[in-house]
């Protein structure tokens, strides 16, 4: 009976290895086309690269050549048309230039208000203090003239 048993688990174990043996051929066979199928689709993504900048390229120059013939097919429009853009750019300028002169005088004014708070300020302890000073100078002549009738009599 134990000669049997050992005989089945050593066919067991010899069937595991194979099994484990064949699905590492597999795995290793299907690595294989997949690396075979990236090489070719990168061989493919770099003709399709190459002639799409071809075709960007070549419809580029059609452009280019395009719009040189219009210009010199109708010079007029194309004269009208850089005096409009250079008009349109000098409105913008002054737009901007006045965006800005605008944002300035804001912040001028508010500089301006700011003084003039600090001025109203400085000039509120100014006077409090001239009346403290003369409160001060009339409390001092009062001493004065009650010290110099009390020296006289």
């Amino acid at each position: 009976r134990l000669d049997a048993d050992g005989w089945e688990a050593q066919a067991r174990e010899q069937q595991a290895a194979a099994q484990l043996e064949a699905e590492r051929e597999k795995r290793i066979e299907h690595l294989q086309h997949v690396a075979a199928r990236r090489i070719g689709q990168m061989g493919m993504a770099r003709g399709w690269s190459k002639w799409l900048w071809q075709y960007e390229e070549r419809r580029r120059r059609r452009q280019l050549l395009c719009a040189a013939s219009g210009r010199l097919l109708r010079p007029q429009l194309t004269a009208t048309f850089v005096n409009w853009q250079r008009e349109w750019e000098a409105v913008e300028a002054a737009r901007e230039k006045a965006a800005s002169t605008m944002a300035h005088q804001q912040q001028l004014v508010k500089q301006r208000e700011a003084l003039e708070a600090q001025l109203h300020d400085l000039q509120t302890v100014l006077a409090a203090e001239r009346e403290e000073s003369v409160e001060k100078r009339q409390e001092f002549e009062w001493r004065l003239d009650k010290n110099g009738w009390e020296a006289q009599a």
